[in-house]
């Protein structure tokens, strides 16, 4: 991996941008001579107003006036900084950035601890999913068996969300974790960091955050293990849903539950389908509504849009609770959403 300095990193990830391909997983563009045109993503475009030059590298809607390179684009669209943005391609184009100074150790320090929480969440995400296959697991089983009565749909549920179970008892995960990682004996905080773990208000130690709970990871768009949910198994456990605090990994207003696994069917089909809950897209996914995701149990962000309509999405299908609670998410999901509806046509 190439080791360049911001600036010199900053062109080559420029370099390396197709500005075409670069809006296309954002807006229809059609050919038009030698250039593409498109409906511009950044206003309320009733026509084809803007316009894509491949061999200029440029974009311009001659509606709003707003125009630029692929970087341009990206930042308005992503809502990213320069800097944010730069960073985050590096890394997708295997660019390893020098920083230098304070920034330095500031960016490894943030670097490191992402990786090792990665690495704690896949190898708890592992372990939940053993201690599902075990004898203490039996209520939970039942509980998926009656949700899900064929047998073969239960165990695809299983295997293809990677469902777990925490075991009863307020250590089990967190000394397994040390036994693995030397890292986290020199520093047992970062259970704590990762949401994994909760330090004891009385006495020494931590304890595990998931107990006697059906376990739900939550992955990002890489398919990598960022937070997880956790479902109890009687009416009489508060909260239904304990969730994972928010960390470096997982920022609720940034994921979508399910996405991982309905990326390519979004690609595919140009739609999605917005759900509240975790079980409602397992369920849709496993009757071949393959575009189903969550909000994880947050309101839709345009975060969450951006991401969408970067994967393609060009319908936005609302399919939330009919409680007062679903309506008013599904009222403040048009709001949201109203601003990116195509007009005309």
């Amino acid at each position: 991996m190439s080791r360049l300095t911001f600036a010199e990193a900053a062109e080559r990830v420029k370099g390396g941008l197709d500005i075409v391909d670069v809006i296309q997983r954002h807006v229809v563009l059609k050919k038009t001579g030698r250039s593409y045109t498109g409906k511009c993503p950044f206003h309320n475009d009733k026509s084809p107003s803007m316009n894509v030059s491949r061999e200029k590298g440029i974009f311009k809607c001659f509606a709003c006036g707003v125009g630029g390179d692929s970087l341009t684009f990206l930042m308005k669209i992503e809502n990213k900084t320069f800097g944010e943005l730069i960073r985050d391609l590096a890394q997708e184009q295997g660019i390893d950035i020098q920083y230098e100074g304070q920034q330095a150790e500031t960016v490894q320090i943030q670097r490191d601890a992402r990786q090792k929480i990665l690495a704690l969440n896949e190898s708890a995400s592992q372990w939940f999913a053993l201690q599902l296959q075990t004898a203490a697991a039996q209520e939970v089983r039942q509980y998926l068996s009656k949700r899900y009565t064929d047998t073969q749909q239960c165990q695809q549920a299983i295997q293809a969300f990677h469902l777990g179970y925490a075991l009863p008892g307020w250590e089990n995960l967190t000394p397994y974790l040390k036994s693995q990682f030397d890292f986290v004996q020199a520093n047992p905080d970062l259970l704590n960091t990762a949401g994994l773990a909760s330090t004891r208000d009385h006495g020494q130690g931590q304890y595990d955050r998931f107990r006697h709970r059906l376990i739900i990871p939550i992955h990002d768009e890489k398919g990598q293990v960022v937070a997880f949910g956790g479902r109890a198994l009687s009416d009489e456990d508060k909260p239904k849903y304990l969730n994972s605090p928010e960390t470096l990994l997982y920022k609720k207003s940034q994921i979508l539950y399910g996405f991982h696994q309905a990326k390519d069917s979004i690609r595919q089909s140009r739609s999605a389908i917005i759900m509240e809950g975790y079980f409602d897209v397992i369920t849709a996914h496993l009757h071949g509504i393959t575009e189903a995701v969550g909000s994880c149990g947050t309101a839709m962000t345009d975060s969450h849009l951006k991401l969408l309509t970067r994967f393609g999405a060009q319908t936005v299908y609302l399919a939330f609770d009919s409680d007062e609670a679903g309506l008013k998410a599904a009222l403040s999901a048009i709001q949201l959403i109203e601003p990116y509806a195509e007009s005309g046509d």
